[in-house]
């Protein structure tokens, strides 16, 4: 852990994305109580999709009280709205919700805090999960994406 802690002290501020799933809340209570990183660069984020189940919400309120504040980042449209302005559900072959309800809100605050330096994004994912479609047995047990 040594060498993960120096590389990741030359970041000004680290993400931490959650969803509410088991994936990323066993990755904020490592980064919370085991890492050593300066709690003081790091920023929990929950993507809100405005269509998640109450159970989530509740989940998410939990969590907080326990690793502390988490930034709830809003959509501009919630999944029904992006689907009736596509005309249709995402599906298999038309995977437009988590890009634009995840992905592009997170890269608009990316865009932010680069403003102040380097940003870190650490995103728990098995490296079991979804092996059909995406080369995730290839990457370092802890592989970082840097927005610099």
């Amino acid at each position: 852990m040594e060498s993960l802690n120096a590389d990741v002290s030359k970041f000004d501020a680290i993400t931490v994305g959650l969803s509410g799933g088991k994936d990323s809340t066993a990755l904020a209570l490592w980064v919370k109580f085991e890492s050593g990183w300066d709690m003081s660069k790091v920023l929990f984020v929950f993507c809100d999709t405005g269509n998640e189940d109450p159970f989530t919400y509740a989940f998410i309120d939990y969590l907080e009280s326990a690793i502390g504040r988490i930034l709830r980042l809003p959509s501009k449209e919630t999944l029904f709205e992006l689907s009736y302005r596509k005309r249709r559900f995402p599906s298999t072959k038309a995977r437009f919700c988590t890009q634009e309800l995840k992905i592009f809100p997170k890269h608009a605050m990316f865009l932010s805090l680069m403003s102040a330096g380097t940003v870190l994004n650490v995103t728990g994912i098995r490296r079991s999960e979804g092996h059909a479609s995406n080369e995730r047995s290839a990457v370092d047990l802890f592989g970082f994406d840097a927005f610099i």
